[in-house]
């Protein structure tokens, strides 16, 4: 545990909140926090309603109530991942770099709420160590991929590579190859998205194109049409969190199964339809171009099967 010092805070409810749900009024109180961080704290006694531990996190607040919350440092709850034993997928292992095909569903690293089960613990697993300059729950992770999506992803072995690799993505010098499955019939063929990303204003646990946000630049291009869903190509030029499902749902065409930005939560996909197939890079002890590529899943070839025969799949998605 670490010695990090908690910090309280008092927050009196006026008629505007009157009648709201605790853990609600917290996330608006305090949001530089998550909504799950913050029922972790009502859950352990670190939150208090005039005085008293509240009979359940949406408890209905009343006007002049006050409710005080002590804030735990998410420090304190994380410590090095453990190994655990996990079948991964490796398309590259050399002395300095490791790239893995991630399943969809899996996280990459440990964090607040999910301390195992996840890739970075399924590494380690493996016998694999890997430097912790990132941090000690992100031993070797480089850059992003949501625990949803699947494909490539690249760990660093060695400190070097780290900061080889990571000075990469911030030069955008590594080439990032998805394919997605989109809702609907995307009526331009090719074309880029440049629209800023940013938090939600209204929701802090999504993103959203805002104005100041970062500059997020998606290129795409169609490959075919599916039975009501559009095939794409897609090639990130920025690495924002979320970047490709916010790009492709601001256009009114989410990716199959996004039940965060897709607004359809009665989806019957099985999964995100969005894979990370084909990455470029230069090698950190080569120092020359690297191409990783790994097939689409399952899910893909199932669902396109029923407009395209296996040759026109292969020549699509190669």
């Amino acid at each position: 545990m670490s010695d990090i010092p908690a910090t309280s805070f008092s927050f009196e409810v006026d008629q505007n909140y009157s009648g709201k749900r605790l853990d609600v009024y917290l996330v608006e109180m305090s949001p530089e926090h998550s909504r799950s961080y913050l029922s972790k704290m009502i859950g352990e006694g670190n939150v208090l309603i005039n005085g008293e531990i509240p009979r359940k996190r949406g408890q209905i607040l009343e006007n002049g109530d006050n409710v005080s919350l002590t804030v735990v440092p998410k420090a304190n709850y994380l410590a090095s991942p453990k190994p655990e034993k996990m079948d991964l997928k490796l398309m590259l292992d050399d002395e300095e770099v490791l790239v893995i095909d991630k399943p969809a569903g899996l996280t990459v690293h440990p964090g607040f709420g999910h301390i195992g089960g996840t890739l970075v613990n399924g590494v380690l697993g493996l016998g694999y160590e890997l430097p912790t300059i990132a941090g000690v729950t992100r031993p070797g992770i480089v850059h992003r991929l949501d625990k949803d999506t699947s494909g490539l992803i690249i760990l660093s072995k060695t400190e070097h590579s780290y900061k080889h690799l990571t000075r990469q993505f911030k030069e955008r010098l590594v080439e990032k190859t998805y394919f997605a499955v989109l809702k609907g019939k995307l009526s331009t063929i090719k074309g880029v998205i440049d629209a800023p990303i940013g938090r939600n204003p209204n929701n802090r646990q999504k993103m959203a194109i805002v104005d100041g946000g970062k500059e997020a630049i998606t290129e795409f291009e169609v490959l075919s049409y599916i039975e009501g869903y559009t095939f794409v190509k897609v090639h990130p030029i920025t690495g924002r969190s979320h970047q490709i499902r916010v790009h492709f749902s601001s256009l009114g065409h989410p990716i199959l199964g996004d039940k965060t930005y897709g607004r359809d939560h009665g989806n019957p996909a099985t999964r995100l339809f969005l894979h990370a197939k084909q990455l470029v890079f230069i090698h950190p002890a080569l120092e020359q171009s690297v191409k990783v590529s790994c097939e689409l899943p399952s899910e893909f070839r199932d669902l396109m099967s029923t407009t395209m025969d296996e040759k026109d799949y292969l020549q699509l998605t190669n």
